[in-house]
């Protein structure tokens, strides 16, 4: 009977390491494009889902071959007098803008127990504060930016970093890294393309 309480007390932290929902969300953007993404993880036991989001500027070559949005620059100026109809002419040329972004979606589950260095590097930061995540320096604010949200046992941190996360964040960066790798790893294009856009901030 003591054997069994003391293998039942040793095992408390690891039970309830599994037994906590771990949630982190993360969002960067780019300086002078409206180019963003987004990647959520969320741990539930030993199982880890990742969803993978890029969404990139408008292709600006199709948008000058676009005929309504050609028409847009004479409707302005002769709108300027009228700041509601202005207004009107920018949410029109926002709208005409989105239908040539292109998006990126991928989703992936993993089994933590298979990923030894993501599992540790997930234990890590649920036992952390936020004072870790703090590199030497936030540099200038015209650099693609990363902002962060982690939910775990009832606590929510939240950061917002710019480029280069190395430097400004080396705790994030990593995770974003080894988060990347998941996913080029399984073939996910979304990372891939993450990765390739966002080189500067990653």
């Amino acid at each position: 009977m003591r054997k069994l309480l003391i293998t039942f007390i040793l095992l408390l932290p690891l039970a309830n390491l599994y037994a906590q929902d771990l949630s982190i969300e993360m969002r960067g953007t780019t300086t002078w494009e409206q180019t963003n993404f987004q990647i959520s993880i969320t741990q539930k036991g030993t199982s880890v889902t990742i969803k993978y989001r890029l969404k990139v500027d408008a292709d600006r070559e199709a948008l000058r071959k676009d005929s309504a949005a050609k028409a847009l620059p004479a409707k302005y100026k002769n709108a300027r007098t009228d700041p509601k109809e202005e207004q009107k002419l920018v949410l029109e040329f926002a709208k005409i803008s989105e239908r040539y972004r292109k998006s990126y979606q991928d989703s992936l589950t993993v089994d933590i127990e298979q990923q030894p260095k993501y599992k540790k590097l997930l234990t890590y930061i649920t036992n952390t504060n936020q004072a870790m995540f703090h590199g030497g320096v936030n540099l200038t604010s015209d650099q693609d930016e990363l902002y962060c949200t982690i939910t775990y046992n009832n606590k929510v941190m939240t950061f917002e970093k710019n480029a280069p996360l190395a430097v400004t964040s080396p705790l994030l960066y990593a995770l974003i890294r080894e988060t990347l790798r998941l996913g080029e790893e399984a073939g996910t294009k979304s990372a891939l393309k993450i990765d390739e856009v966002f080189k500067y901030l990653i």
